[in-house]
Formats: structure tokens, C-alpha cells, sequence
């Protein structure tokens, strides 16, 4: 199954994949990247941690419940309203989507990976 809500008029531009093998998230880059420096703003260095990886294709979440946790605690009122802009109102749509996948995969005890393309 294919989820590419938050990928749908940026076709052509560098995607974020979460995959399990049975189903992909399919997210435009620069919505995680800008959710990965509001979050690691708030010490959640989940995407910081792919981001910064040698090998950034296939990178694996290890552990799934503290990236759920992560991302649950991403507040977008901790932004600073001058840093706002029209990509921050729609981390938390974003942020939803992420958080339902991560949670289907370990439903279903399944690794997740993360990789760009």
C-alpha cells in the first residue's frame, strides 16, 4: 500500500520513503526536513539521526516505540511564530501520518526503514 498524501504536488522533488515492505509513506523532503529541525529545536533527534547517518537509504528505526514517542511530543507550539511559515501548518497533518504508520508497523511487527529518492 502506498500513502502519498504529503508527497501530491511536489512530484519530481526529493522524497523521504518510511517502508515496511508491505506498505511505503511517501512524505516530499522538505516537510521532514523542516519537521527535523522544529523537533530536534525540541531535543527529538529521531530524523536528525537519518539525516546524519553515513548511508542514508535503508536506514532502519530500531526502535520503533521511542520514535512514535518522538514524534508525539513535537510541539508546534514550541516554533517561534517569526520561523512559522506556510510548511510549519502542515507538520501536523504530517506528524499524524508518520505516527499511524509507525504504529501499524509495530502492530504488525514490522521493521520500518527510511530512505530518500
Amino acid at each position: 500500500m502506498l500513502y502519498d498524501k504529503y508527497y501530491k504536488g511536489y512530484e519530481g522533488e526529493t522524497q523521504i520513503r518510511f517502508e515496511t515492505g508491505a506498505s511505503q509513506l511517501v512524505i516530499w523532503e522538505g516537510y521532514i526536513y523542516t519537521l527535523m529541525e522544529d523537533m530536534f529545536d525540541q531535543g527529538l533527534k529521531i530524523l536528525s539521526d537519518y539525516y546524519s547517518s553515513e548511508d542514508d537509504d535503508n536506514w532502519e528505526i530500531e526502535n520503533l516505540d521511542n520514535a512514535i514517542a518522538q514524534f508525539r511530543l513535537f510541539d508546534l507550539n514550541k516554533i517561534p511564530k517569526e520561523e512559522l511559515t506556510s510548511i510549519s501548518a502542515t507538520l501536523p497533518g504530517v506528524v499524524k501520518e508518520i505516527v499511524s504508520f509507525l504504529s501499524k508497523a509495530l502492530f504488525q511487527n514490522r521493521k520500518v526503514y527510511i530512505s530518500k529518492d
